[in-house]
């Protein structure tokens, strides 16, 4: 398992989202990457963590950390910049799919926080994942490795 970077640590360069959840403040929940997303130029390729309860199986990455978490307050109306960065584990062979789209996306990645609380997946009563928030606005950037990304 290689070891990547990604740095949304600041709000210019972190995702948005509408905070719509009326019983949870996002401030006492805890993030956690639920997927990785590159765009190859014609269509979306996901990395998804096991961490997900809709996850079905799927075990493509590992957050190994999680750091400086700020739900940083936007001008809109419950808007919120997630800053933070991270340090996460991927098998490139076992993931050759996406790594084919990322290199076609230059390394550009978008990774989607998802929220828990006491350490569990805040589901609904049918057990899926609860709907918190609308995203705003996706920010791309770069996936950094110790090792070349390319030719996978």
């Amino acid at each position: 398992m290689n070891e990547y970077f990604i740095n949304y640590d600041k709000s210019r360069d972190a995702c948005s989202i509408t905070w719509e959840a009326i019983n949870y403040d996002i401030n006492e929940l805890e993030p956690y990457i639920y997927a990785i997303q590159c765009d190859d130029g014609k269509i979306f390729h996901d990395l998804i963590s096991s961490e997900w309860p809709e996850s079905d199986g799927k075990d493509d990455f590992q957050t190994i950390e999680l750091n400086n978490f700020e739900a940083v307050e936007g001008d809109g109306n419950n808007e919120f910049f997630l800053c933070f960065t991270a340090v996460i584990g991927i098998n490139p062979n076992k993931n050759k799919d996406f790594f084919e789209a990322l290199e076609k996306s230059n390394n550009q990645i978008v990774a989607r926080i998802q929220f828990k609380k006491d350490g569990k997946p805040i589901l609904d009563e049918e057990g899926y994942q609860e709907y918190l928030y609308e995203m705003n606005i996706d920010n791309f950037v770069q996936l950094e490795g110790e090792d070349d990304l390319s030719g996978f």
